[in-house]
């Protein structure tokens, strides 16, 4: 559940801020198939990219796992 939640959220939290996944990635410090994989559920992200990427988008890590049910 909380899986498919995180790959949901990121991809939509990513357009919503108008981001391409290039972008997204150069911040992260990550690949961009590396990204787009975490957004298709192919690969799952450590704690600390999570962390990133909560912060990058303004969001909190509940939320990207779905935990908490804020629009954003």
């Amino acid at each position: 559940m909380y899986r498919e939640n995180l790959q949901k959220n990121l991809r939509a939290v990513r357009r919503k801020r108008k981001l391409t996944q290039q972008v997204a990635a150069d911040f992260l410090n990550i690949q961009q198939c590396t990204l787009s994989k975490y957004e298709n559920g192919k690969l799952e992200p450590d704690v600390e990219t999570i962390c990133k990427m909560a912060l990058f988008y303004g969001v909190s890590t509940d939320w990207l796992f779905g935990i908490e049910n804020v629009d954003r």
